[in-house]
């Protein structure tokens, strides 16, 4: 698999520490970092966090790109992030999530089964108990994911972005977010 096939994209804003947490668990992906790229789209972070994460101690050994946008909204974050990708998957997470060391890998592979163009992979999430609960929680799909069928088309409410893939040429023909 030469050159960059997936774009991770990570919102992010006023989340330093757990940002560190997403991006160290890129260290350990089972498929060569060359073949993923991570850009980190910062909206509109506070002054002291923005001035430390520009020393976020970003892992030289992965491909990222740090991008700076006014606070336009997580879904301009993720516009921003797509317009910068190079990969032809892209990738969508939230800034809280650790992936597993096979996330990348199960992604590329199953898009690789599965070529059309308006196909999504939605990967099961589960809380950590790295991360600190929110009132978000309750969205993922934890408990929900068990009743999708394997293969069935699901509606709108399942395209969470905390752990989504879909190719990038059905964005550029059909639209962002």
């Amino acid at each position: 698999m030469p050159g960059i096939i997936l774009s991770v994209i990570i919102p992010t804003y006023n989340r330093e520490e757990i940002l560190k947490k997403c991006i160290n668990a890129f260290l350990i992906q089972n498929i060569p970092n060359e073949n993923f790229e991570i850009i980190i789209v910062d909206n509109g972070t506070d002054a002291a966090v923005v001035d430390s994460a520009s020393k976020l101690s970003l892992p030289s050994q992965l491909n990222i790109q740090y991008l700076k946008i006014p606070d336009k909204g997580a879904n301009r974050a993720r516009n921003k992030g797509i317009s910068a990708a190079k990969g032809r998957l892209l990738f969508f997470i939230n800034d809280d999530t650790i992936a597993s060391p096979e996330l990348i890998q199960e992604h590329i592979a199953w898009h690789g089964d599965n070529f059309s163009e308006n196909i999504a992979v939605l990967g099961k999430m589960q809380a950590s108990p790295d991360v600190e609960p929110t009132g978000f929680n309750k969205l993922h799909l934890d408990a929900n994911y068990r009743k999708i069928i394997s293969g069935a088309e699901i509606d709108w409410r399942y395209f969470f972005t905390c752990n989504i893939s879909v190719k990038k040429s059905f964005l550029e023909k059909f639209g962002t977010f």
